[in-house]
C-alpha cells in the first residue's frame, strides 16, 4: 500500500482520490482549501456513467492545509499536484514548501512529484526548488497531459463523462530528448500501476511536453475567447435556433479541399465573416510554434507537431461544441466568471513567450494575451487583498 498526498481537492483532485483509493493499491492523503468544511463533514458525491453514483466518497486523510499533511509518520511515495498552475498567486515551490524543511525533510526522503495541471512550463518553478533542495539528485518530477470530462457542481459534489484518460512522461529541463531511460521508465510504470487497477486509461510517453502543446493549442486560443466573449464554445459555431437541435450534425475532421473553414457553421452571418477566420488563424500561430519547438524524432519513434495541427484542432473544437450542452465551459471561463485567477501565463503566456523567443510572428495570440493580462492583473489584485485582509 502506497501512501500518496493529493494537493488540491477540487473535480481533478476528488477524481483521481477516488480512483487511487478504489484502485486499492494507494492511501491517499488529500489537501483540500478552500473546499475543505465541504468535504470534511460531507465527503465528495460523484456522479459518473463510468464510476456510478458515489454518495460522501473520502480519502484516508483530508487535510486544511501541505503543513498539516507534512505532519506524518510515514513517507509519501507521490506528491500529485492538481491545482490550477498560478504563478504569480502561488509558485509550486512555495506551495509544497513542508515537505521540503525539517521536519519532513529529515525524516523522509523526496517523493516522486506528478503534476497534473493545464499549460505549459508548470514544472520549471518546481524543478528548481527541489534543486535547490539539493543539487546532487535529479528530481522524480512525472508531468502529465490530462483528459477528464466533468464538472464541479458544488464544492463537494461533481458530475463526470465516461472519459479520463491520464498521459504521462517525464519533466526533465532539456527539450526533445525522445527516450526513457530504464530509470525513467521505472518511475513512470510503477505510478501507472497505483493508478490503473481504480479503472483510469494511463498511457506512458516518452516525451510528453510535445503531448501537453497539442492539448495547449485548443486551450491557448479558445480560452481568451471564451473568457474575453464571455461565453462558451457553442455561442460561436451554434446559431440559436439550432440549439438543442438534434438535426445538429458534425463536420468531417479533414478539411475540404476548398478551405480550411468553408464548411464550420456559425450563430451568425458576422461570425461566419470575421471571427472564424481571427480563430483559424490564431490556430495557425500556435501551430507554426509547436511545428518548430517539436521536430520529429523517427530514430525514436516519436512524431512532431503536424503542421495540420490547426486544421484538426480547429474542428475538433467545432465538433465537441456542436454535441455539448450549451451551458458547458471552459475552466478558465468558470473562473473568470466567479472572479478568480485564472490560469492566463501557462496557457497563453508561455505560449506567446515560445513564439517571441523562435520569432514567430503571433499578432492574434498576443493581442488575446494583453487583454488578458488586464483582467487577469486586476483579479490576481482582488485575490490578494482579500487573502491579506
Amino acid at each position: 500500500m502506497e501512501d500518496i498526498l493529493l494537493i488540491g481537492y477540487g473535480g481533478v483532485g476528488a477524481m483521481y482520490s477516488y480512483i487511487l483509493t478504489k484502485g486499492g493499491r494507494a492511501r491517499v492523503t488529500a489537501v483540500a482549501r478552500s473546499n475543505y468544511p465541504a468535504v470534511k463533514k460531507h465527503g465528495v458525491d460523484i456522479q459518473s456513467p463510468k464510476y456510478g453514483v458515489v454518495k460522501g466518497f473520502r480519502p484516508h486523510r483530508i487535510c486544511s492545509s501541505v503543513a498539516e499533511a507534512a505532519n506524518t509518520n510515514n513517507p509519501y511515495t507521490h506528491v500529485i499536484i492538481t491545482t490550477k498552475s498560478l504563478p504569480e498567486v502561488l509558485p509550486t515551490s512555495e506551495l509544497v514548501a513542508p515537505l521540503l524543511c525539517p521536519p519532513y525533510s529529515t525524516l523522509f526522503p523526496q517523493p516522486t512529484y506528478v503534476l497534473v495541471q493545464n499549460g505549459l512550463g508548470v514544472e520549471r518553478d518546481l524543478y528548481r526548488g527541489l534543486k535547490e533542495f539539493n543539487s546532487d539528485v535529479e528530481p522524480k518530477m512525472i508531468t502529465c497531459s490530462l483528459y477528464l470530462m466533468m464538472r464541479q457542481i458544488t464544492p463537494n459534489a461533481i458530475k463526470h463523462s465516461d472519459l479520463d484518460t491520464l498521459s504521462i512522461g517525464i519533466y526533465r529541463p532539456k527539450p526533445n530528448v525522445t527516450t526513457n531511460t530504464s530509470h525513467e521508465q521505472e518511475i513512470l510504470t510503477a505510478f501507472a500501476s497505483i493508478l490503473r487497477p481504480g479503472g483510469t486509461e494511463v498511457i506512458i510517453v516518452p516525451e510528453i511536453q510535445r503531448i501537453k502543446f497539442t492539448k495547449n493549442v485548443w486551450n491557448s486560443v479558445m480560452g481568451p475567447i471564451t473568457v474575453l466573449t464571455r461565453m462558451g464554445a457553442s455561442a460561436i459555431f451554434v446559431s440559436p435556433e439550432s440549439s438543442g437541435s438534434h438535426q445538429i450534425k458534425v463536420i468531417p475532421v479533414e478539411a475540404p479541399p476548398e478551405g480550411a473553414t468553408s464548411d464550420v457553421p456559425a450563430a451568425f452571418p458576422a461570425i461566419q465573416e470575421y471571427s472564424i477566420p481571427l480563430i483559424y488563424d490564431a490556430f495557425k500561430e500556435v501551430a507554426a510554434v509547436g511545428v518548430k519547438a517539436y521536430p520529429p524524432a523517427p530514430e525514436d519513434g516519436v512524431e512532431g507537431i503536424s503542421p495540420d495541427i490547426a486544421e484538426t484542432v480547429m474542428r475538433k473544437v467545432v465538433n465537441l461544441a456542436l454535441k455539448s450542452d450549451k451551458d458547458e465551459k471552459l475552466s478558465i471561463l468558470v473562473d473568470a466568471g466567479l472572479g478568480r485567477p485564472m490560469e492566463v501565463e501557462v496557457i497563453v503566456g508561455e505560449m506567446v513567450r515560445m513564439g517571441r523567443a523562435m520569432g514567430i510572428s503571433m499578432p492574434r495570440l498576443e493581442t488575446l494575451y494583453a487583454v488578458m493580462c488586464i483582467l487577469q492583473s486586476h483579479l490576481v489584485y482582488q485575490h490578494k487583498l482579500k487573502v491579506s485582509s
